[in-house]
């Protein structure tokens, strides 16, 4: 049995422990443009254009005019979202097992590769613990999710954003469980109504993500 696999099952196992003790509610209210949903066609053509980085920082930009992401920024946050994401891991533990039966036979996401070799490790560690849960929450939950909720209800538009999620970041093996990490961003963030919740989450999702794969 690897390493990786018995941490993810004493996460799982913490989760579920810590599920009992649970409270959530859903209370966020949210007014966005519906004219910002003409920023999904333009994600794409920064795709194709391989200049996402530049896309995502003039999003980030951008919101930051609107609001204060960082306000209320303190320990206690990290520790209650670091809390709230053991409490959904053993849904994510068992998505990313369906993931490895279905899917197994598909590569996973080239950055895994790149951790597993330690290319530019450094850099990767950065981006994916920092600047990626920046750019991608404010993007996919600050806009894009806000603006779906506003046409098609808190259920449909969770869906339809964390669907997007996934697709972006085209790869079918890990797709699944990006969808679920794309819910559980949802639903957080339509619970506390704060961006700053979802970046942790994300965050401390792909740290753990980074130490599992180097552990393999």
């Amino acid at each position: 049995m690897s390493l990786s696999l018995v941490i993810n099952s004493l996460i799982a196992i913490i989760g579920i422990l810590n599920s009992k003790k649970s409270n959530n509610k859903l209370n966020v209210k949210i007014k966005e443009n519906d004219f910002l949903l003409l920023l999904i066609p333009i994600f794409f053509v920064f795709k194709n254009l391989n200049i996402t980085f530049l896309f995502f920082g003039i999003i980030t930009i951008f919101y930051f005019t609107k609001i204060n992401v960082f306000v209320d920024l303190n320990k206690k946050i990290y520790q209650k979202n670091l809390k709230n994401l053991i409490t959904y891991w053993p849904l994510i533990f068992v998505t990313s097992i369906l993931s490895f039966i279905l899917f197994g036979n598909y590569e996973a996401q080239e950055i895994v590769y790149k951790i597993k070799i330690n290319e530019k490790i450094f850099l990767l560690f950065f981006s994916s613990i920092i600047i990626a849960p920046i750019f991608e929450e404010i993007f996919f939950r600050g806009i894009i999710y806000a603006v779906l909720k506003k046409r098609i209800g808190v259920l449909f538009s969770m869906i339809l954003s964390s669907i997007f999620f996934s697709i972006v970041h085209s790869n079918i093996y890990s797709f699944s469980v990006l969808f679920v990490i794309g819910l559980i961003c949802a639903i957080e963030f339509e619970r506390t109504n704060k961006i700053i919740n979802t970046i942790f989450i994300h965050s401390q999702f792909n740290l753990i993500m980074f130490f599992l794969i180097i552990t393999q």
